[in-house]
């Protein structure tokens, strides 16, 4: 994704102070807490939404959707080298060193979103992951429920933003919360909590798209 992407190359810009561990390579900033670094970079992936305001036909043939297709394939080289390197950088966790780093299935996500889904029901879930997901990250040390409820409540803060319907949004909180619950081994959350209530609310949209508020994102590019 163009936004996502381009916060996520963040990890990889080489710096003057590297080191190596028996753990990976870890790319080292001064003063910057990587658990923070991590939970700001996944805020920031908010701004993909910016996608939808950019026109659909930019010219020569081309669209905004092959604006998402390039720059996914930015992250995935990236993480091509990284496995191939079996690496760590700052922001990641021990467990993606051997499988797909969570920013990158964030980014396939948000594309799946774009591409197969009305805005209505990819902008709030992409919003949802880039700030729900922390939360439920930070509560977690005050207990599951705890977590649980203040995700929920941050999704379904964000379903009210774009107009939903209490009922609906209701739904497509608990759904992004349960998405966001599995601890897979090779699927990521960052993955199941958008898409779960996606296909939820994409079935329910085909069958009556009156239930669903107008886009609110409008064209300004």
């Amino acid at each position: 994704m163009p936004v996502t992407a381009s916060f996520s190359l963040l990890q990889y810009i080489p710096a003057l102070n590297c080191s190596e561990s028996l753990e990976g390579i870890f790319l080292e900033l001064k003063g910057v807490d990587p658990h923070w670094f991590r939970r700001t970079n996944h805020a920031l992936g908010s701004l993909i939404v910016v996608f939808y305001l950019i026109r659909e036909d930019l010219g020569f043939s081309v669209r905004r959707e092959m604006l998402a297709i390039i720059f996914l394939l930015i992250p995935l080289t990236i993480e091509v080298q990284r496995r191939y390197r079996k690496t760590l950088f700052l922001g990641l966790r021990e467990h993606e060193k051997n499988r797909l780093a969570s920013y990158v299935w964030f980014d396939i996500a948000a594309v799946l979103l774009i591409l197969l889904f009305p805005q209505q029901i990819a902008a709030p879930l992409i919003i949802t992951v880039a700030f729900a997901d922390p939360v439920i990250g930070e509560l977690k040390r005050f207990g599951f429920w705890y977590s649980k409820a203040g995700g929920f409540l941050t999704t379904f803060i964000i379903f009210l933003i774009f107009r939903y319907n209490p009922l609906l949004g209701g739904l497509g909180a608990v759904l992004a919360v349960i998405g966001e619950h599995p601890n897979h081994r090779f699927i990521d959350d960052d993955f199941l909590m958008p898409m779960l209530p996606a296909v939820v609310l994409g079935g329910l949209y085909l069958y009556n798209p009156g239930l669903f508020p107008d886009e609110l994102l409008e064209v300004l590019l």
